[in-house]
């Protein structure tokens, strides 16, 4: 389990990094070149990913129960899913009704 923790650790430390410390992103940018910082970008990315889907095989095998829904929302799922997948479509629609009354339709579909 936790090489599936430290994957996603990589994985997303690098993808945050334009975030959380772009002063070091551009300094190293600056001294190197934007070539490099790509490749070390894309071998970071990749090696996390590696992590990510080695660490999944490891955790498959262990039989830890982390969560179960309770029943009755076994029976509320499918439909709340109806006004989600009208909403999804909504969002990459160009323009219309509910994009008008839904200011930004992705941002509920994913909350409900």
């Amino acid at each position: 389990m936790w090489i599936l923790v430290v994957g996603l650790v990589v994985f997303l430390g690098i993808h945050s990094t334009r975030m959380f410390v772009p002063e070091w992103r551009n300094s190293i940018i600056e001294t190197r070149g934007e070539g490099p910082w790509k490749g070390m970008y894309t071998v970071a990315s990749l090696a996390g990913f590696a992590l990510l889907v080695w660490g999944y095989g490891f955790a498959r095998t262990d039989n830890i129960f982390f969560y179960s829904a309770p029943v009755w929302l076994s029976h509320l799922v499918p439909l709340l899913m109806i006004p989600v997948m009208i909403l999804l479509v909504a969002s990459n629609a160009p323009a219309g009704r509910i994009k008008k009354v839904v200011k930004n339709p992705m941002l509920i579909a994913v909350k409900i």
